[in-house]
């Protein structure tokens, strides 16, 4: 595995990546803001966690950022409720996963 032969000895994988099957992206359907030609492969947890152990990595930490960042606005919160626009950035919509090889 490529990832394996390029960390360091202890080395950390950081993976960040959009997340459906989450309370946002099943609330706003097709309107969730990651589905877009932009992203050719989605994840959800137990496909990520699928992912990490079939590479011989063991998540050491999983991140949810939504609240420590610029998007947490009054504005996002209240574009939540309207579901025939696109989703707003809002926590589950992107994981971030850390990983160290086993």
């Amino acid at each position: 595995n490529i990832l394996k032969m390029k960390l360091k000895k202890n080395g950390i994988l950081i993976l960040g990546t959009p997340l459906i099957n989450t309370v946002i992206s099943n609330y706003f359907g097709p309107n969730f803001r990651h589905y877009n030609p932009g992203h050719i492969t989605l994840f959800n947890i137990k496909t990520l966690r699928k992912l990490f152990y079939k590479n011989s990595f063991k998540i050491i930490k999983i991140d949810k950022p939504f609240f420590k960042t610029n998007y947490f606005t009054f504005g996002n919160v209240m574009r939540l409720f309207n579901v025939k626009k696109i989703s707003p950035p809002f926590r589950g919509s992107i994981i971030t996963i850390y990983g160290q090889i086993n």
